[in-house]
Protein backbone atom coordinates (compact mmCIF):
# COMPACT_ATOMS: atom_id res chain seq x y z
CA UNK A 1 0.00 0.00 0.00
CA UNK A 2 1.52 3.63 -0.98
CA UNK A 3 2.38 5.42 1.99
CA UNK A 4 0.04 8.03 0.95
CA UNK A 5 -3.05 5.83 1.32
CA UNK A 6 -1.48 4.34 4.86
CA UNK A 7 -1.36 8.23 5.54
CA UNK A 8 -5.44 8.32 4.77
CA UNK A 9 -6.10 5.14 6.74
CA UNK A 10 -4.52 6.34 9.70
CA UNK A 11 -6.30 9.50 9.75
CA UNK A 12 -9.68 8.20 8.91
CA UNK A 13 -9.33 5.82 11.69
CA UNK A 14 -8.01 8.46 14.04
CA UNK A 15 -10.66 10.75 13.13
CA UNK A 16 -13.74 7.96 13.81
CA UNK A 17 -12.19 7.16 17.16
CA UNK A 18 -12.81 10.90 17.68
CA UNK A 19 -16.04 11.07 17.00
CA UNK A 20 -16.69 8.07 19.24
CA UNK A 21 -15.16 9.72 22.03
CA UNK A 22 -16.37 12.84 21.49
CA UNK A 23 -19.97 11.46 21.31
CA UNK A 24 -19.38 9.04 24.00
CA UNK A 25 -21.20 9.73 27.66
CA UNK A 26 -18.86 9.23 30.89
CA UNK A 27 -18.84 6.37 33.07
CA UNK A 28 -19.91 6.59 36.32
CA UNK A 29 -17.51 6.84 38.99
CA UNK A 30 -16.89 4.69 41.19
CA UNK A 31 -15.35 4.12 45.60
CA UNK A 32 -12.40 5.67 45.57
CA UNK A 33 -11.10 3.49 47.89
CA UNK A 34 -11.70 0.45 45.62
CA UNK A 35 -10.39 2.35 42.21
CA UNK A 36 -7.26 2.64 44.11
CA UNK A 37 -6.67 -0.78 45.75
CA UNK A 38 -7.92 -1.76 41.80
CA UNK A 39 -4.86 0.42 40.66
CA UNK A 40 -2.23 -1.46 42.81
CA UNK A 41 -3.55 -4.60 40.90
CA UNK A 42 -2.98 -2.78 37.68
CA UNK A 43 0.23 -2.14 38.31
CA UNK A 44 1.54 -5.00 39.52
CA UNK A 45 -0.40 -7.15 36.68
CA UNK A 46 1.43 -4.82 33.88
CA UNK A 47 3.62 -7.96 32.77
CA UNK A 48 0.83 -9.61 31.71
CA UNK A 49 -0.38 -7.43 29.03
CA UNK A 50 1.21 -9.69 26.74
CA UNK A 51 -0.64 -11.36 24.23
CA UNK A 52 -0.45 -13.99 21.00
CA UNK A 53 -2.39 -11.40 18.74
CA UNK A 54 1.06 -10.09 18.72
CA UNK A 55 1.76 -12.34 15.29
CA UNK A 56 2.02 -10.38 12.10
CA UNK A 57 1.33 -11.45 8.68
CA UNK A 58 3.33 -9.02 5.69
CA UNK A 59 3.01 -7.44 3.06
CA UNK A 60 4.50 -5.26 0.68
CA UNK A 61 4.30 -2.42 -1.88
CA UNK A 62 2.13 -4.13 -5.41
CA UNK A 63 4.59 -3.62 -7.54
CA UNK A 64 7.12 -5.88 -5.94
CA UNK A 65 4.62 -8.38 -5.38
CA UNK A 66 4.31 -11.82 -7.57
CA UNK A 67 0.97 -12.72 -8.56
CA UNK A 68 0.58 -16.15 -7.15
CA UNK A 69 1.51 -13.64 -3.49
CA UNK A 70 -1.35 -11.52 -4.44
CA UNK A 71 -3.30 -14.85 -4.64
CA UNK A 72 -2.52 -15.96 -1.15
CA UNK A 73 -2.95 -12.10 0.53
CA UNK A 74 -6.53 -12.19 -1.24
CA UNK A 75 -7.66 -15.64 -0.32
CA UNK A 76 -6.43 -15.01 3.64
CA UNK A 77 -8.69 -12.54 3.39
CA UNK A 78 -11.58 -14.27 2.26
CA UNK A 79 -10.69 -16.92 4.78
CA UNK A 80 -9.79 -19.28 2.45
CA UNK A 81 -6.41 -20.35 4.47
CA UNK A 82 -5.71 -23.79 2.67
CA UNK A 83 -5.89 -21.50 -0.99
CA UNK A 84 -3.20 -19.21 0.87
CA UNK A 85 -0.87 -22.15 2.45
CA UNK A 86 -0.81 -23.70 -1.62
CA UNK A 87 0.12 -20.29 -2.97
CA UNK A 88 2.35 -19.11 -0.82
CA UNK A 89 4.56 -22.19 -0.07
CA UNK A 90 6.30 -22.59 -3.43
CA UNK A 91 7.30 -18.94 -3.07
CA UNK A 92 8.63 -19.91 0.80
CA UNK A 93 10.67 -23.13 -0.73
CA UNK A 94 12.10 -20.01 -3.45
CA UNK A 95 13.37 -17.92 -0.65
CA UNK A 96 10.55 -14.99 -0.76
CA UNK A 97 11.05 -14.03 3.19
CA UNK A 98 7.07 -12.45 2.78
CA UNK A 99 5.93 -15.91 2.38
CA UNK A 100 8.23 -17.47 5.00
CA UNK A 101 6.63 -15.81 7.32
CA UNK A 102 3.00 -16.41 5.98
CA UNK A 103 3.49 -19.94 6.37
CA UNK A 104 4.70 -19.45 9.54
CA UNK A 105 1.84 -17.65 10.80
CA UNK A 106 -0.39 -20.34 9.34
CA UNK A 107 1.20 -23.11 11.05
CA UNK A 108 1.14 -21.20 14.42
CA UNK A 109 -2.62 -20.55 14.35
CA UNK A 110 -3.61 -23.29 13.04
CA UNK A 111 -5.20 -21.74 9.96
CA UNK A 112 -5.47 -23.91 6.65
CA UNK A 113 -3.21 -26.67 8.53
CA UNK A 114 -2.27 -28.01 11.30
CA UNK A 115 -0.85 -26.30 14.47
CA UNK A 116 2.53 -27.34 13.81
CA UNK A 117 5.24 -24.83 16.34
CA UNK A 118 8.17 -26.97 15.32
CA UNK A 119 7.12 -26.19 11.16
CA UNK A 120 6.18 -22.47 12.16
CA UNK A 121 9.64 -21.46 13.77
CA UNK A 122 11.60 -23.32 11.02
CA UNK A 123 9.85 -20.73 8.40
CA UNK A 124 10.28 -17.71 11.31
CA UNK A 125 13.88 -18.69 11.55
CA UNK A 126 14.38 -18.80 7.57
CA UNK A 127 12.54 -15.47 7.10
CA UNK A 128 14.63 -14.05 9.91
CA UNK A 129 17.79 -14.63 8.38
CA UNK A 130 16.74 -12.44 5.19
CA UNK A 131 16.32 -9.61 8.17
CA UNK A 132 12.46 -9.74 8.31
CA UNK A 133 11.48 -7.35 10.97
CA UNK A 134 8.33 -9.08 12.13
CA UNK A 135 10.07 -12.74 11.51
CA UNK A 136 12.22 -11.46 14.32
CA UNK A 137 9.03 -10.29 16.55
CA UNK A 138 7.43 -13.53 15.96
CA UNK A 139 10.67 -15.76 16.90
CA UNK A 140 11.12 -13.85 20.00
CA UNK A 141 7.36 -14.68 21.23
CA UNK A 142 8.45 -18.09 20.79
CA UNK A 143 11.33 -17.80 22.63
CA UNK A 144 9.56 -15.65 25.27
CA UNK A 145 6.84 -18.18 25.73
CA UNK A 146 8.79 -21.40 25.11
CA UNK A 147 6.60 -22.31 22.74
CA UNK A 148 8.46 -25.67 21.12
CA UNK A 149 12.05 -24.23 22.02
CA UNK A 150 13.56 -23.47 25.36
CA UNK A 151 12.75 -20.06 27.02
CA UNK A 152 14.98 -18.06 26.44
CA UNK A 153 14.88 -14.67 27.80
CA UNK A 154 18.32 -13.46 26.19
CA UNK A 155 17.28 -14.33 22.39
CA UNK A 156 14.05 -13.22 22.47
CA UNK A 157 15.22 -9.59 24.12
CA UNK A 158 17.62 -10.01 20.75
CA UNK A 159 15.03 -10.67 18.54
CA UNK A 160 12.88 -8.11 20.19
CA UNK A 161 15.74 -5.88 19.54
CA UNK A 162 16.22 -6.66 16.00
CA UNK A 163 12.65 -6.14 15.41
CA UNK A 164 12.48 -2.54 17.02
CA UNK A 165 16.20 -1.42 15.36
CA UNK A 166 14.11 -1.68 11.84
CA UNK A 167 11.04 0.59 13.56
CA UNK A 168 8.54 -2.16 14.18
CA UNK A 169 6.56 -0.74 17.20
CA UNK A 170 5.75 -4.34 18.58
CA UNK A 171 9.55 -4.95 18.64
CA UNK A 172 9.65 -1.71 21.10
CA UNK A 173 7.03 -2.40 22.83
CA UNK A 174 8.48 -5.78 24.13
CA UNK A 175 11.82 -4.71 24.79
CA UNK A 176 9.95 -2.53 26.86
CA UNK A 177 8.10 -4.73 28.70
CA UNK A 178 11.31 -7.28 29.63
CA UNK A 179 13.30 -4.09 30.73
CA UNK A 180 10.59 -3.16 33.07
CA UNK A 181 10.18 -6.77 34.71
CA UNK A 182 14.00 -7.19 34.16
CA UNK A 183 13.22 -10.36 32.42
CA UNK A 184 17.01 -11.65 31.07
CA UNK A 185 18.32 -8.32 31.34
CA UNK A 186 19.07 -5.79 34.03
CA UNK A 187 15.83 -4.13 34.88
CA UNK A 188 15.76 -0.57 33.79
CA UNK A 189 12.28 1.40 33.89
CA UNK A 190 13.26 4.57 32.37
CA UNK A 191 14.18 2.78 29.16
CA UNK A 192 11.49 0.89 29.31
CA UNK A 193 8.69 3.92 29.74
CA UNK A 194 10.48 5.43 26.19
CA UNK A 195 10.33 2.21 24.51
CA UNK A 196 6.08 2.79 25.91
CA UNK A 197 6.21 5.85 24.45
CA UNK A 198 7.80 5.23 21.40
CA UNK A 199 5.19 2.73 20.90
CA UNK A 200 2.24 3.90 22.00
CA UNK A 201 3.32 6.97 19.58
CA UNK A 202 2.62 4.73 16.87
CA UNK A 203 -0.67 3.68 17.55
CA UNK A 204 -0.29 0.43 19.63
CA UNK A 205 -3.08 0.37 22.47
CA UNK A 206 -0.95 -2.09 24.17
CA UNK A 207 1.96 0.57 24.75
CA UNK A 208 -0.69 3.26 25.18
CA UNK A 209 -1.79 1.50 28.33
CA UNK A 210 1.68 0.82 29.49
CA UNK A 211 2.32 4.32 29.05
CA UNK A 212 -0.62 5.23 30.81
CA UNK A 213 0.38 3.15 34.11
CA UNK A 214 4.06 3.86 34.41
CA UNK A 215 2.64 8.03 33.81
CA UNK A 216 0.27 7.12 36.95
CA UNK A 217 2.54 5.54 38.87
CA UNK A 218 5.73 7.52 38.06
CA UNK A 219 7.75 4.57 37.10
CA UNK A 220 11.14 5.03 35.55
CA UNK A 221 11.25 9.04 36.16
CA UNK A 222 14.30 10.45 37.97
CA UNK A 223 13.48 12.92 40.97
CA UNK A 224 14.24 16.39 39.71
CA UNK A 225 16.53 18.07 41.63
CA UNK A 226 15.55 20.49 45.13
CA UNK A 227 17.28 22.77 47.13
CA UNK A 228 18.52 20.93 49.85
CA UNK A 229 15.59 22.26 52.85
CA UNK A 230 12.93 21.40 50.66
CA UNK A 231 11.28 17.67 51.30
CA UNK A 232 11.81 14.86 48.53
CA UNK A 233 9.21 14.59 46.19
CA UNK A 234 7.53 11.72 46.60
CA UNK A 235 4.69 10.81 43.89
CA UNK A 236 6.14 11.53 40.76
CA UNK A 237 2.79 10.29 38.77
CA UNK A 238 0.83 12.73 36.71
CA UNK A 239 -2.80 11.61 36.44
CA UNK A 240 -3.42 14.11 33.63
CA UNK A 241 -0.82 12.51 31.22
CA UNK A 242 -2.31 8.90 32.95
CA UNK A 243 -5.62 9.42 31.81
CA UNK A 244 -5.14 11.27 28.33
CA UNK A 245 -3.35 7.47 27.31
CA UNK A 246 -5.35 5.44 29.35
CA UNK A 247 -8.32 6.44 27.28
CA UNK A 248 -6.65 6.76 24.14
CA UNK A 249 -5.36 2.91 24.59
CA UNK A 250 -9.44 2.19 25.31
CA UNK A 251 -10.62 3.98 22.58
CA UNK A 252 -8.17 2.08 20.46
CA UNK A 253 -9.08 -1.33 21.49
CA UNK A 254 -7.74 -2.21 24.47
CA UNK A 255 -10.65 -2.35 25.86
CA UNK A 256 -10.33 -4.63 29.61
CA UNK A 257 -11.20 -4.01 32.97
CA UNK A 258 -7.33 -2.08 34.23
CA UNK A 259 -8.11 0.52 30.98
CA UNK A 260 -10.95 1.55 32.78
CA UNK A 261 -10.39 1.18 36.31
CA UNK A 262 -6.87 2.91 35.19
CA UNK A 263 -8.35 6.21 33.90
CA UNK A 264 -10.80 6.27 36.38
CA UNK A 265 -8.65 6.93 39.12
CA UNK A 266 -6.69 9.06 37.29
CA UNK A 267 -10.52 11.42 36.80
CA UNK A 268 -10.37 11.41 40.29
CA UNK A 269 -6.97 12.71 41.27
CA UNK A 270 -7.57 15.27 38.05
CA UNK A 271 -10.45 17.67 40.04
CA UNK A 272 -10.90 20.66 38.70
CA UNK A 273 -8.05 19.80 35.96
CA UNK A 274 -10.31 17.47 34.18
CA UNK A 275 -11.91 20.46 32.40
CA UNK A 276 -10.93 20.60 28.78
CA UNK A 277 -9.14 16.87 29.08
CA UNK A 278 -11.77 16.49 25.67
CA UNK A 279 -9.50 19.41 23.74
CA UNK A 280 -6.18 17.57 24.90
CA UNK A 281 -7.42 14.18 23.80
CA UNK A 282 -8.81 15.75 20.32
CA UNK A 283 -5.48 17.23 19.67
CA UNK A 284 -3.53 13.94 20.04
CA UNK A 285 -5.61 12.73 17.32
CA UNK A 286 -5.46 14.93 15.31
CA UNK A 287 -1.91 15.15 15.14
CA UNK A 288 -1.12 11.50 15.09
CA UNK A 289 0.00 11.38 18.69
CA UNK A 290 2.91 13.78 17.92
CA UNK A 291 0.96 16.48 20.19
CA UNK A 292 -0.03 14.97 23.13
CA UNK A 293 1.32 15.41 26.97
CA UNK A 294 3.84 13.40 27.87
CA UNK A 295 6.02 13.00 31.28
Amino acid sequence: MPLSNQASVALTKHTLIYEIYRHSKGLSRISRAVVFQNLVQICKRIRKIFLLGLLVTATFDSSAQSNRFEAGIAAMNRGRFAVAYRSWLPLAEAGMPEAQLNLGRLYQSGQGVDIDAEKAFYWYEKAASAGLAEAHLNLGMMYFEGLNVEQDYTISFQEFQSASMQGLSRGSFMLGKMLFEGLGVEQDMRRARELFLDAAKSGLPEAQFSYAVVAQTGDGLIPEKRLFFLPEKKDLGDPLVAYVWGKLAYLNGHQTEDTVQLYEVAEIMLGDRFDGIDRIISRCLETDYEDCPTK
